[in-house]
């Protein structure tokens, strides 16, 4: 064999092996927020293959709710819509989807309005990108 196939075949090799850790690669995006009853954090992980996406709402008054919540947002890469939701003990919500991945690299500073309905009361708690 030619040192010029050795050299065209270790080149190939090195491409394909820098393309396949590229489209396999692991990236996260984080986003929290405060509103006047809530606290929110959205966490999203994957890679261009499957992303997936886990939001947490969090009561922050010591009087939970005792009634069924309803929220709904969305993101570049999807979001939810949940109703009928009830508070855990530390009077929170976990909400976890997945989907068809994406670049999360090249994600700007969006802001990300979460709508919260409870009882009587509605509230948008808006989340921003964590730098």
């Amino acid at each position: 064999m030619s040192k010029k196939s050795v050299l065209l075949i270790f080149g190939l090799a090195v491409v394909f092996m820098t393309i396949w850790v590229y489209a396999t690669q692991n990236s996260s995006l984080t986003f929290n927020g405060e509103s006047d009853h809530w606290k929110g954090n959205l966490k999203i992980t994957g890679d261009r293959q499957q992303l997936d996406q886990e939001l947490t709402l969090t009561f922050k008054d010591a009087n939970a709710p005792d009634t069924p919540i309803n929220f709904s947002f969305k993101t570049t890469f999807g979001g939810g819509e949940v109703t009928g939701a009830r508070l855990r003990k530390d009077q929170s919500i976990t909400f976890i989807s997945g989907g068809s991945g994406g670049d999360l690299t090249q994600v700007s500073d969006e802001e990300i309005t979460v709508n919260i309905y409870w009882g009587s009361f509605h509230e948008e708690l808006v989340l921003g990108k964590t730098k």
